[in-house]
């Protein structure tokens, strides 16, 4: 029996409001993610989800912004991912902020070799990027940790891209080849990474927005 015009029409009005209302519900979830991570941003509308979800909407920014071939902001915006891929792990599952590190939240073993990492201006301990990783691959059986030490050379080459570039410490221009090259590391990297950490129910994926707008 087949339906009529008007069935179909519904099934598809219908299927429309429900996959509206899965990506309305995946942003609040990224608004909520932030929060969880900038102390400054009101999150109040957020929803709980994963906590990684500015993660994955930084992955999709970048992909937009190399569409619209501006390699420079897309590797800038997959710099900020990883970055942040790090962050949210060690606050979300050891309650450490890589901009004030408590040494007491580390293991003893540990102790003493973060607190030498203490600042004398600052009187904080702060982590880089890498370190935040290196700390990770050290703490027992973190399977960002775990994935970081596997991937590291990878990943420190492909960092070069974006410190020698205009927009951190050199002078050199960001390609589309650089994008490329850079995302095929960094994006497969997080990928692996939020596939072990998020239980496999929450692994959604943030809808992509158009790369252009026509008026």
């Amino acid at each position: 029996m087949s339906l009529s015009i008007e069935s179909k029409t519904e099934l598809q009005i219908q299927k429309g409001i429900r996959q509206a209302e899965d990506e309305l519900v995946i942003w609040i979830q990224v608004i909520n993610s932030r929060g969880q991570i900038d102390r400054n941003f009101d999150s109040s509308n957020g929803t709980q989800g994963h906590g990684y979800e500015i993660v994955q909407d930084l992955l999709r920014n970048a992909e937009r912004r190399a569409a619209q071939e501006r390699s420079d902001d897309a590797v800038g915006r997959l710099y900020r991912a990883l970055e942040l891929l790090a962050q949210i792990r060690l606050l979300k599952s050891y309650g450490i902020r890589t901009g004030d590190v408590n040494p007491q939240q580390l293991p003893e073993y540990l102790q003493d070799e973060y607190e030498k990492k203490r600042s004398p201006v600052k009187g904080l301990i702060q982590l880089s990027l890498r370190s935040s990783y290196e700390l990770l691959n050290q703490l027992p059986n973190d399977p960002i940790g775990q994935f970081y030490q596997e991937s590291a050379n990878k990943i420190i080459n492909a960092l070069e891209v974006r410190n020698n570039s205009l927009f951190a410490h050199g002078f050199q221009p960001i390609t589309s080849n650089n994008y490329q090259k850079v995302s095929e590391v960094f994006v497969n990297f997080i990928q692996s990474a939020l596939t072990a950490v998020i239980p496999p129910k929450l692994q959604l994926q943030p809808p992509q927005f158009p790369n252009h707008l026509e008026i």
